[in-house]
């Protein structure tokens, strides 16, 4: 019986094992480093487009805020006073005002009070209307947004006014 003998083996086997496994590496790490390029790319994509959409928000609310803040100058409490600079004396003979209270409007109406009695301003004076009352309703404290008037002025001439209390020179409803 012959026996063939097996070639020794040289170290070819290794080496072509060992030349493959370097090419197979560095297409296992190019497929990782494109993939993690993939999913930076589409957050960057992402975070692009929000923050574009961030700005069209931000452009609003500038907008918005502006307009706002012409409707809080109207909306903000001034204090009713009235300054009299006509020669005859003022008589305020019912007022009814709207205020702000703790984030809500309010109203006020000298007509259901009975403590209210017409305020009188001299000439050439000027004074605050407030009332202090216990009754339910009638305990203000001159607050006013807007404002509806009867007055008069000397013994016969009797005006009706009414609005937003906003440019009066310097908050005070002058008559003249």
């Amino acid at each position: 019986m012959s026996h063939a003998k097996a070639a020794p083996d040289s170290g070819g086997g290794k080496k072509r094992a060992r030349s493959l496994v370097v090419p197979v590496l560095a297409a296992v790490a190019a497929c990782l480093l494109f993939i993690a390029n993939v999913v930076l790319f589409v957050g960057w994509f992402r975070t692009k487009h929000e923050l574009g959409s961030l700005e069209k928000e931000k452009t609003q609310l500038a907008s918005s805020n502006r307009a706002l803040a012409d409707a809080y100058n109207l909306l903000h409490n001034k204090k009713v006073q009235v300054c009299n600079k006509s020669p005859a004396d003022v008589t305020v003979h019912w007022l009814s005002v709207v205020y702000e209270d703790g984030g809500r409007l309010k109203s006020f109406d000298s007509q259901r009070c009975e403590d209210w009695a017409p305020v009188v301003v001299k000439n050439g004076a000027s004074r605050m209307l407030t009332l202090s009352s216990t009754q339910e309703g009638c305990n203000w404290n001159g607050s006013v947004v807007f404002f509806a008037m009867h007055y008069s002025r000397g013994e016969t001439q009797t005006y009706r006014d009414a609005g937003a209390w906003t440019g009066f020179d310097k908050d005070c409803y002058t008559v003249q």
